[in-house]
């Protein structure tokens, strides 16, 4: 963690605040506090990424598809399945210009388990009705492959 504290002050000393280098740097931080199930710390450091995501990235770009689904498990591990589902809809609203994936099916899959876990049976059904049409279409027919 001592690296990577380091180099967030060298971004912050020798970079412009939202440059690249330092999303990575932040992403980086906040998956180590991840691992270690510190949600609150690892919310704190993707929240911040996410803001220069959303400076710099188009709507559709990888990365910033991947820190709102950053954002949405950690608020499903904080039991906040609101906010995840918010989260997992963002995700899932960046990706309609893009090709079907793996990646676009488990978010839909994963949106699905929380709308049902909240007793909302019709847009579950409507999630695991994609996952399961997409993960057809990509040969993603291991249901393993489709669990949160």
């Amino acid at each position: 963690m001592t690296f990577y504290g380091k180099a967030l002050e060298i971004c912050h000393q020798s970079l412009p605040p939202n440059h690249p280098q330092t999303w990575k740097v932040l992403t980086n931080i906040g998956g180590l506090y991840y691992e270690k199930s510190n949600w609150l710390e690892a919310l704190k450091y993707f929240e911040r990424g996410l803001e220069i995501d959303k400076l710099l990235l188009s709507k559709n770009h990888p990365d910033l598809i991947a820190s709102y689904n950053n954002l949405a498990s950690i608020y499903h591990h904080m039991r906040n399945d609101n906010l995840a589902i918010e989260m997992f809809e963002n995700v899932l609203n960046c990706s309609i210009a893009l090709p079907p994936s793996f990646e676009i099916a488990h978010t839909n899959n994963n949106c699905g388990v929380l709308y049902f876990k909240l007793g909302n049976y019709t847009m579950a059904l409507e999630k695991f009705r994609v996952a399961y049409e997409m993960g057809s279409k990509l040969h993603v027919m291991d249901a393993s492959q489709l669990l949160m």
